[in-house]
């Protein structure tokens, strides 16, 4: 089994992480900050922020969004709890970085049952159609691993990076082949197909075939994915990009972490 690197990353790395998640007892904000950003908080304590930039914004530096539409319509149905199709973002890496890449899982907690599903899938965590989601074409990955100052992440500041928009609420891992009706409400448990169908427009349209160095992350209900998936990344690598190392770096984790 591969290793990670770290169990659990130092607290004031994972609050400059990007997330939109939530723990159980939270309830999602969807707040909108006085610059006219759409914003949505993970609690009150943390102040961690996700910006969505508007589709018409010049955002130097900015990742582009992915739908996954063809993934959808395919025979994997990789879909949201809603029915909409996956999203990721990725920023292209640059001089040493070109081939090398972080990738983060967005975390916010699970849904415990049908009701508490269907809820979430009126909202960020269980779509990805813009009026629910406030998603845009492209988006401010915020700091911490991601941040593009060599003083601030002096390791990763030009790498490809990648966040994974998560909207199964289920870390990543539901292969329930047909939907369930709840209150009118069209839910599909869907993740595995979800992260497979990322990883696939990964190597095949953004360059993942040619990296040499990976770091598989996330938060939360996204620090648990990381444990959870991994050695499935490595695998596909191993095939698909024989000359990347890859290692596991979970932030806090939703839930007991896994044994190693």
């Amino acid at each position: 089994m591969l290793k990670p690197l770290l169990a659990v990353a130092a607290a004031s790395s994972v609050a400059a992480l990007p997330h939109r998640g939530m723990t159980p007892d939270m309830m999602l904000d969807g707040s909108v900050r006085n610059d006219g950003s759409d914003y949505s908080r993970i609690g009150s304590t943390s102040h961690v922020w996700f910006q969505s930039v508007p589709d018409d914004a010049e955002a130097p530096g900015s990742a582009t969004g992915y739908w996954l539409d063809d993934a959808l319509k395919g025979p994997d149905h990789a879909a949201c709890l809603d029915g909409t199709a996956p999203l990721y973002y990725h920023r292209p890496g640059t001089g040493s970085g070109v081939n090398k890449w972080y990738i983060h899982h967005e975390g916010g907690g699970w849904c415990y049952n049908l009701n508490d599903c269907a809820g979430r899938a009126k909202g960020a965590l269980g779509s990805t159609n813009p009026a629910k989601s406030k998603d845009g074409k492209t988006a401010n990955l915020g700091g911490g691993y991601f941040d593009t100052d060599p003083k601030v992440s002096p390791q990763m500041y030009n790498w490809n990076h990648v966040f994974l928009r998560y909207c199964d609420g289920g870390s990543f891992s539901g292969s329930n082949a047909t939907s369930t009706l709840v209150n009118g409400e069209t839910l599909w448990f869907r993740g595995k197909h979800v992260l497979k169908a990322m990883i696939a427009d990964l190597v095949g349209a953004r360059g993942l075939k040619a990296s040499t160095d990976v770091v598989i992350s996330g938060c939360s209900a996204g620090g648990l994915a990381t444990f959870l998936h991994v050695d499935h990344w490595a695998t596909v690598l191993k095939t698909e990009a024989p000359k990347a190392k890859v290692r596991g770096m979970p932030g806090t984790t939703f839930g007991a972490a896994p044994a190693l």
